[in-house]
């Protein structure tokens, strides 16, 4: 069984105060039911940035 990568969450109620910016990721997975989320960990054991929404 392979460990799947730590994932970090952003506490999103300081964001929305905030101006927009750029976010440069590898792979953007939207939706986080059982294929996002084995995608997501795939992209990054495979060393790719990923961000996830929902």
């Amino acid at each position: 069984m392979n460990a799947m990568p730590s994932v970090s969450t952003t506490d999103t109620s300081e964001l929305e105060a905030q101006e927009p910016r750029r976010l440069d990721v590898d792979v953007l997975v939207i939706g986080w039911g059982k294929g996002g989320k084995t995608f997501a960990g795939k992209m990054a054991a495979a060393g790719k940035s990923v961000v996830m929404v929902e």
